[in-house]
């Protein structure tokens, strides 16, 4: 395992996150994708899985740390996903549905769970090709509060193995 990624694991232990057998469609929030437009990261044949309570919540958040050009960057499987309501600067429902896009995110969405896609997709490479922002409504808002959120495009970089 590269230093890098053994780095951030001793990180995210010390800032609560345990290590769990596998994914189990944990949740995330969105403010913690820190993944770019032209990100490409390779999908670790040993990757651990992490878990950590979302702060000022009792959701848990899954993920894997990969390693973009040299730097740690958590990775949130549900993410390949995401399917939400569009609302409006009103904090209204507009009657369309913000979702995820790319190659790697039709595959994903087709697997039965998302542990055994994930291992599936080991030693995958993924490129983060577009990001596009939408209004969605603030987990727990009562009252329409909205922000912008990015839904991601990730496809299989150029080259890259694709999973069986």
């Amino acid at each position: 395992m590269e230093i890098v990624i053994l780095n951030a694991l001793a990180k995210a232990r010390a800032n609560g996150a345990k290590e769990v057998g596998g994914f189990a469609g944990g949740v995330r929030g969105d403010e913690l994708n820190t993944l770019e437009k032209g990100d490409k990261f390779v999908i670790p044949e040993d990757y651990k899985v992490l878990e950590q309570t979302i702060p000022n919540s009792n959701r848990k958040t899954q993920f894997i740390i990969v390693d973009v050009d040299g730097v740690a960057k958590n990775f949130y499987p549900s993410s390949l996903q995401k399917n939400l309501p569009e609302y409006n600067e009103a904090g209204e429902k507009t009657g369309a549905r913000l979702k995820t896009h790319g190659e790697v995110c039709d595959w994903f969405k087709k697997q039965p769970t998302i542990d055994g896609a994930m291992k599936k997709l080991k030693g995958c490479t993924l490129e983060i090709t577009d990001i596009t922002p939408g209004l969605t409504l603030v987990y727990g808002s009562t009252v329409g509060e909205t922000r912008e959120t990015g839904f991601m495009t990730v496809d299989f970089a150029a080259g890259s193995k694709k999973p069986e």
